[in-house]
Protein backbone atom coordinates (compact mmCIF):
# COMPACT_ATOMS: atom_id res chain seq x y z
CA UNK A 1 0.00 0.00 0.00
CA UNK A 2 1.17 3.61 -0.82
CA UNK A 3 -0.09 6.29 1.47
CA UNK A 4 2.32 8.64 1.61
CA UNK A 5 -1.01 11.20 0.06
CA UNK A 6 -3.56 9.92 3.21
CA UNK A 7 -4.34 12.27 5.84
CA UNK A 8 -6.95 13.19 8.09
CA UNK A 9 -9.93 15.34 6.32
CA UNK A 10 -10.79 17.49 8.69
CA UNK A 11 -7.33 18.94 10.86
CA UNK A 12 -5.39 17.82 7.43
CA UNK A 13 -2.75 15.64 9.49
CA UNK A 14 -0.58 13.36 7.61
CA UNK A 15 2.32 11.83 9.97
CA UNK A 16 2.85 8.43 9.36
CA UNK A 17 2.87 7.49 13.14
CA UNK A 18 -0.80 8.37 13.39
CA UNK A 19 -3.82 5.80 12.99
CA UNK A 20 -6.08 6.63 10.04
CA UNK A 21 -9.80 5.34 9.44
CA UNK A 22 -11.87 5.58 6.48
CA UNK A 23 -15.23 6.09 6.79
CA UNK A 24 -18.35 4.45 5.33
CA UNK A 25 -18.88 7.80 3.47
CA UNK A 26 -14.87 7.27 1.99
CA UNK A 27 -13.36 10.80 4.29
CA UNK A 28 -10.61 9.54 6.07
CA UNK A 29 -9.57 10.63 9.93
CA UNK A 30 -7.29 10.71 12.64
CA UNK A 31 -8.08 9.04 15.89
CA UNK A 32 -8.45 12.61 17.40
CA UNK A 33 -10.79 13.69 15.04
CA UNK A 34 -13.24 10.43 14.55
CA UNK A 35 -16.68 11.08 15.84
CA UNK A 36 -19.79 9.31 15.95
CA UNK A 37 -20.87 11.55 13.06
CA UNK A 38 -18.97 12.30 10.08
CA UNK A 39 -17.24 16.16 10.34
CA UNK A 40 -17.46 16.44 6.40
CA UNK A 41 -20.94 15.08 5.69
CA UNK A 42 -23.05 14.85 8.63
CA UNK A 43 -23.18 10.71 8.01
CA UNK A 44 -23.46 8.24 10.80
CA UNK A 45 -20.18 7.24 11.54
CA UNK A 46 -18.73 4.02 10.60
CA UNK A 47 -15.22 3.38 9.96
CA UNK A 48 -12.36 1.05 9.33
CA UNK A 49 -8.38 1.14 10.36
CA UNK A 50 -6.31 1.93 7.51
CA UNK A 51 -3.87 -0.99 7.80
CA UNK A 52 -2.28 -4.17 6.55
CA UNK A 53 -5.40 -6.31 7.92
CA UNK A 54 -8.22 -4.40 5.71
CA UNK A 55 -9.99 -6.38 3.16
CA UNK A 56 -8.31 -6.52 -0.64
CA UNK A 57 -10.90 -4.98 -1.91
CA UNK A 58 -10.21 -2.13 0.38
CA UNK A 59 -6.55 -2.11 0.15
CA UNK A 60 -6.98 -1.54 -3.88
CA UNK A 61 -8.13 2.08 -2.48
CA UNK A 62 -4.72 2.66 -1.14
CA UNK A 63 -2.73 0.94 -3.86
CA UNK A 64 0.17 3.01 -5.77
CA UNK A 65 -1.62 4.30 -8.82
CA UNK A 66 1.41 3.65 -10.94
CA UNK A 67 1.32 -0.17 -9.92
CA UNK A 68 -2.62 -0.13 -10.91
CA UNK A 69 -2.14 1.35 -14.15
CA UNK A 70 0.57 -1.08 -15.18
CA UNK A 71 -1.87 -3.92 -13.85
CA UNK A 72 -4.41 -2.35 -16.06
CA UNK A 73 -2.31 -1.93 -19.20
CA UNK A 74 -1.43 -5.68 -18.89
CA UNK A 75 -5.46 -6.66 -18.95
CA UNK A 76 -6.03 -4.31 -21.26
CA UNK A 77 -3.31 -5.81 -23.52
CA UNK A 78 -4.40 -9.43 -22.51
CA UNK A 79 -8.14 -8.86 -23.52
CA UNK A 80 -6.83 -6.88 -26.79
CA UNK A 81 -4.99 -9.92 -28.06
CA UNK A 82 -8.29 -12.02 -27.04
CA UNK A 83 -10.62 -9.95 -28.91
CA UNK A 84 -8.08 -10.10 -31.90
CA UNK A 85 -7.84 -13.64 -31.77
CA UNK A 86 -11.68 -14.17 -31.68
CA UNK A 87 -12.05 -11.48 -34.88
CA UNK A 88 -9.18 -13.36 -36.82
CA UNK A 89 -11.49 -16.51 -36.44
CA UNK A 90 -14.16 -15.00 -37.51
CA UNK A 91 -13.05 -13.73 -40.84
CA UNK A 92 -13.10 -17.06 -42.81
CA UNK A 93 -16.40 -17.67 -41.07
CA UNK A 94 -17.86 -13.70 -42.35
CA UNK A 95 -16.26 -14.32 -46.02
CA UNK A 96 -17.84 -17.79 -46.37
CA UNK A 97 -21.02 -16.20 -45.11
CA UNK A 98 -20.63 -13.59 -47.57
CA UNK A 99 -19.90 -16.03 -50.74
CA UNK A 100 -22.56 -17.87 -49.72
CA UNK A 101 -25.23 -14.83 -50.16
CA UNK A 102 -23.78 -14.62 -53.35
CA UNK A 103 -24.66 -17.84 -54.47
CA UNK A 104 -28.15 -17.64 -53.38
CA UNK A 105 -28.99 -14.39 -54.94
CA UNK A 106 -27.37 -15.99 -57.76
CA UNK A 107 -29.58 -19.24 -57.56
CA UNK A 108 -33.21 -17.48 -56.82
CA UNK A 109 -32.04 -15.51 -60.10
CA UNK A 110 -31.65 -18.61 -61.80
CA UNK A 111 -35.00 -19.84 -60.38
CA UNK A 112 -36.89 -16.77 -61.27
CA UNK A 113 -35.72 -17.58 -65.24
CA UNK A 114 -36.58 -21.02 -64.51
CA UNK A 115 -40.11 -20.05 -63.74
CA UNK A 116 -40.58 -17.53 -66.30
CA UNK A 117 -39.25 -20.31 -68.63
CA UNK A 118 -41.58 -22.66 -67.15
CA UNK A 119 -44.66 -20.26 -67.31
CA UNK A 120 -43.97 -19.77 -71.26
CA UNK A 121 -43.78 -23.33 -71.62
CA UNK A 122 -46.86 -24.16 -70.01
CA UNK A 123 -48.35 -21.11 -71.95
CA UNK A 124 -47.33 -22.53 -75.31
CA UNK A 125 -48.49 -26.35 -74.31
CA UNK A 126 -52.30 -24.57 -73.25
CA UNK A 127 -52.26 -23.23 -76.60
CA UNK A 128 -51.53 -26.26 -78.60
CA UNK A 129 -54.02 -28.00 -76.65
CA UNK A 130 -56.58 -25.41 -77.49
CA UNK A 131 -55.71 -26.08 -81.32
CA UNK A 132 -56.09 -29.78 -80.66
CA UNK A 133 -59.48 -29.46 -79.14
CA UNK A 134 -60.35 -27.43 -81.79
CA UNK A 135 -59.21 -29.52 -84.19
CA UNK A 136 -60.89 -32.44 -82.81
CA UNK A 137 -64.28 -31.11 -82.56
Amino acid sequence: MNEDWVHCNKCFRSETPLSFYLSRCQHIFCRECLASVCPICGANMKAIEINSSMSSEMKLAFEDIEKVFERMKRIVQFQWMQRSSLEAAKIPVVVKYMEMQKDIKRLRKGLFLLNEDANKEKYKFNKARENVEFLLR
